[in-house]
């Protein structure tokens, strides 16, 4: 979570587990299981403000309010074919980003989890990694097998450019100034 005090894990058995740092000797303990999906989590990501938590499984996205290490399900979010595999809040915590081996990028409002904007065929492959740039400005893309990385206007959802890689993008992310996209690639590079 944007404080530090807290972690989520997703496994393949759907459960999705929040831990929290004890204080006293920096040790972790399990302070709930979550276990809403019934089928494998595959993206988890913490509202910036840490007020919501997103969790990514087959088809479908759970939104929750989060407060004091508790999670409670506020709503469930539905529209992609595919195991959603990627989450990003943008810094204001008005969307949600969801990127899917459907191929599609989805914003939606977290407030009453509704789809604002669908990029069908976003890319020719599964999307692994979506990031919003600290700033807000920006969306970045990447997909296992079609070698590309995508940066989108954040605020009109247009391509501003496209990456033609000789690699796959496994995750990226973007530094807190915004300037630099770090990559790591699944020809065994982080490449800036």
């Amino acid at each position: 979570s944007p404080s530090g005090s807290h972690f989520a894990s997703g496994g393949s058995d759907g459960k999705l587990m929040i831990w929290s740092e004890s204080g006293e000797g920096g040790e972790w303990a399990r302070v709930q299981v979550l276990e809403d999906h019934t089928d494998g989590t595959y993206a988890v990501c913490f509202s910036p403000d840490g007020k919501q938590l997103a969790t990514g499984s087959f088809q479908s996205i759970n939104l929750y309010s989060f407060n004091e290490g508790s999670a409670i399900l506020a709503h469930t979010l539905e529209g992609h074919t595919d195991y959603v595999e990627s989450l990003s809040f943008s810094p204001d915590c008005k969307l949600l980003c969801s990127g899917s081996g459907d191929r599609s990028i989805k914003f939606w409002n977290p407030a009453d989890g509704s789809l604002v904007k669908s990029i069908d065929q976003a890319h020719t492959n599964r999307v692994t990694c979506v990031s919003y740039s600290p700033n807000g400005r920006i969306l970045v893309s990447a997909s296992w097998n079609d070698k590309r990385m995508k940066i989108w206007d954040a605020e009109t959802f247009e391509l501003k450019q496209t990456f033609e890689q000789k690699y796959s993008t496994i995750q990226l992310t973007i530094t807190a100034d915004s300037n630099y996209i770090v990559s790591a690639n699944r020809d065994h590079t982080v490449r800036i």
